[in-house]
């Protein structure tokens, strides 16, 4: 079993269902092997620039072309509500003209997803559209009337109920309206026909295969063409896939064929992208392996009157594992495009095959200018006679992956690049998930390098089983502070962000408090040290009208020691209580470079003390003060000398604790579990945990949380998938033994991702901080312990 199917499926069948190309493909019938034809193309490019698009709208999502018009969505727009973009050809240059989403669009809702054009009407997808129930899904019919685009109907499914993900794929053509809903009736699938009568959109016909089955996903790719349908079922038979050719015939749509793969094998995913031309088809596997694991396979298939055949597997000469030809597909007569994601370390390419003398020859391999690693490109074609359009879902700009679509026109040399649309604004060193605080169904998420280094905070809310943005966090001071975001820490309503430092040289530092009323959360209070010590707000944890503020540079009880302030809050607000140092205070012992706050108890790391093994300080409030109750320090620690880290990273539950000691058995890393016994009111170590795959220079525990019976550490500089590339493990009680029970990584990791680098785990979700990734742009990833498996997640 190929072991990227769980991991990549779940981006294969996202990726499927925003494709607004139609592909297919067959058997092994004349695989495409030849010498390459000398097909006259070639490229030259220009670039455009879509208005007010960010990093994380997944511009480029999704594409359709007509004539010399072309959408390009943003689902991810605003906190994933999701916008489309029009763009117009004016004889000289293609320029945008609109700019679209849906009247009611919220967060979540995903609107343009999938896209279709045909003339001066438009289909819109917004499969996570919640009237219905969350994730219901609708689709949108948009009008121009030669000067705006107005929004005429909104489509829903007459039967349509929670994660049935209704507008996954769109295919719009004259008056009829063909709307995929592939997760419907336990992921079975289904697709809903609508034709318009001059006055309404009607729900006519209600689609589904003869043969239908669970995990099918029929739906998930559509080609229309006349009064014939194509409809892909990339889950069908484990992964297999297949395709269902549907013929109206009155008013009647009749399933008439069944298409798979002669050479099918699991996992393929046959039918994940679909197209279809009259009597022709063209069917994507970009699962297959034919040339290596997940080189991918595009199948032909023709109709001579009576049934369809496989004619031709295309497959292009450079093929080779992870390659995902066929993740795209998109046939307009005699030529087929195809998307290969994966190719050159996920550069992405689209390969033109033209049919001549009874065979298929592979033509031009097509790849814009200046294309990068990780660009994807690929991810969506579609063929219009002569012009190409091709997306790029990952595409730079400005060395950010924000995502790009790009026109290609055939002439006297081949096919040239003739324009580029491409994100405008890019955020670079934002650093996005280098702290992480959840709290039930609520997250913070830091990114203390936006905005040249001012720094803004994220809040996101667990709705309709996925995380949405409802607000950013931003200091009230537009000057004097620089890094907000760089520790969080939130509890209830209530969230406190530290920054470390001041604009100028100064590394004093602040922390501000903001409070939720409603749908606002508002500014309460700027925290500062009485004495305005170096990188306060280095660390933070709040708990109710308590906070803990780190300095772990302070030097007033010792050089660069390092102390914790305590803010408390009363009828008047917010004010300095104590300032904590510990009782053994030593030069460099970073003492408040991490801090557990839990009730009148309190937990602080001071990583370099004891000659750099590190101590953990347990603290307890009584009688109006702050005691120093024990100094915990690893059970092993005199067995090695050098920086153990202990105390590096600390979290607390009730009355267990787990530190995270980063640099111990030569920087692979470990953690301590500590549980307080209530007799003797100490905290004692109860098991040190490892990586089952420990290696030098992991940095395992370097960051740790913490969450009943579970504990998840972060190891930011693993090395699995490239350097600093990261991991983190998950560990769980088994009655008196921590157990492993997986390692987590990214699919899209690179080097110097540092994912691990941030971890928080709340109830069965997890939040994993990459601030490194896409030059430290950075990235948050977000698990479902009900979709993560005890070797692997999904």
């Amino acid at each position: 079993m190929k072991t990227i199917a769980l991991n990549f499926l779940a981006v294969l069948m996202w990726l499927s269902s925003l494709s607004m190309s139609h592909a297919f493909v067959g058997e092994d019938v004349g695989i495409v092997a030849k010498k390459r034809a000398a097909l006259d193309i070639a490229l030259q490019e220009s670039k455009l620039k879509a208005s007010g698009v960010e990093e994380a709208d997944r511009f480029g999502s999704s594409i359709s072309l007509d004539g010399d018009r072309a959408l390009v969505g943003a689902w991810a727009d605003s906190s994933n509500a999701g916008v489309v973009y029009v763009f117009e050809f004016d004889a000289n240059a293609w320029v945008q003209t609109a700019k679209f989403s849906a009247s009611d669009t919220d967060p979540g809702d995903a609107f343009g997803i999938s896209v279709s054009l045909d003339g001066d009407r438009a289909l819109i997808g917004a499969y996570g559209d919640d009237d219905e129930g969350g994730g219901a899904g609708a689709a949108y019919v948009f009008e121009f009337d030669g000067t705006n685009w107005n929004e005429t109907r909104k489509l829903t499914a007459s039967d349509a109920a929670t994660n049935h993900w209704f507008g996954s794929d769109v295919i719009l053509e004259s008056n009829r309206a063909l709307v995929g809903a592939p997760l419907q009736i336990g992921n079975t699938g289904a697709v809903y026909v609508f034709d318009f009568d001059g006055a309404e959109w009607n729900e006519s016909a209600k689609l589904t295969a003869s043969d239908a089955a669970p995990d099918s996903y029929f739906g998930g790719a559509l080609s229309l063409s006349g009064d014939r349908l194509l409809v892909g079922a990339y889950g069908d038979d484990g992964f297999s896939g297949a395709a269902y050719v549907f013929d109206l015939s009155g008013v009647d749509w009749n399933e008439t064929q069944k298409l798979t793969a002669s050479d099918s094998n699991g996992f393929d995913l046959f039918g994940s992208a679909l197209s279809l031309d009259g009597h022709r088809a063209v069917i994507g596997a970009n699962g297959d392996d034919a040339a290596g694991s997940s080189s991918g396979a595009a199948y032909v298939f023709d109709f001579d009157g009576i049934g369809w055949n496989e004619s031709t597997k295309l497959s292009p000469l450079d093929a080779g594992p992870n390659t995902y030809f066929g993740q795209s597909v998109s046939l307009d007569g005699d030529r087929v495009l195809v998307g290969a994601i994966g190719g050159d370390s996920y550069t992405g390419a689209a390969y033109v095959f033209e049919y001549s003398v009874n065979s298929w020859v592979e033509g031009q391999k097509v790849r814009p200018s200046g294309s990068m690693q990780d660009d994807w490109f690929g991810t969506s074609v579609e063929l219009d006679g002569d012009r190409a359009f091709i997306a790029a879902l990952s595409n730079r700009n400005g060395d950010s992956h924000s995502g790009s679509a790009h026109i290609f026109e055939l002439g006297g040399t081949g096919w040239f690049d003739s324009a580029t649309f491409v994100s405008s604004v890019a955020s670079i060193d934002a650093r996005f998930g280098n702290s992480l605080s959840v709290d039930g169904s609520r997250a913070l998420v830091g990114a203390p390098g936006k905005n040249a280094e001012r720094g803004v905070v994220y809040v996101f809310e667990w709705k309709n089983w996925k995380w949405v943005q409802t607000a950013t966090l931003n200091p009230s001071q537009t000057a004097g502070v620089k890094q907000f975001g760089w520790s969080v820490s939130l509890d209830g309503d209530r969230a406190l962000v530290g920054a470390l430092r001041d604009d100028g040289s100064s590394h004093v530092g602040k922390a501000y408090i903001f409070d939720l009323s409603g749908s606002i959360w508002t500014e309460s209070a700027v925290l500062e040290s009485s004495d305005l010590t170096e990188n306060f707000g280095y660390s933070v944890s709040l708990d109710g009208a308590r906070a803990f503020i780190g300095a772990n540079r302070d030097s007033g009880a010792a050089s660069k020691g390092g102390s914790v302030y305590v803010f408390e809050r009363d009828e008047a607000g917010w004010s300095e209580f104590t300032e904590i140092y510990a009782s053994d205070a030593s030069a460099g012992a970073r003492f408040g470079n991490s801090i557990a706050l839990e009730g009148n108890r309190a937990l602080i790391g001071a990583s370099l003390a004891d000659g750099n093994e590190g101590a953990v300080y347990a603290l307890e409030y009584s009688a109006g003060a702050w005691h120093e109750m024990q100094k915990i320090t690893a059970s092993d620690a005199a067995l090695e000398t050098g920086v153990g880290g202990f105390g590096g990273a600390l979290a607390m539950d009730g009355d267990r604790a787990i530190v995270g000691a980063y640099g111990r058995n030569g920087y692979a890393g470990a953690a301590y579990v500590l549980d307080f016994d209530s007799i003797s009111g100490a905290w004692d170590e109860s098991m040190k945990l490892t990586a089952s795959d420990a290696a030098t220079n992991d940095f395992f525990g370097a960051s740790v949380s913490l969450a009943d019976d579970r504990v998840l550490i972060g190891a930011w500089k693993d090395i699995d998938n490239g350097i600093e590339s990261g991991s983190a493990y998950l560990f769980e009680l088994d009655g008196l033994n921590w157990e492993e029970t997986g390692k987590l990584t990214a699919l899209d990791q690179a080097d110097g991702d540092r994912y691990g680098a941030a971890v928080s785990v709340e109830g069965g979700r997890l939040l994993i901080g990459a601030h490194g990734d896409d030059l430290s742009t950075g990235a948050t990833y977000a698990y479902d312990l009900d979709t993560v498996f005890h070797d692997n997640f999904e």
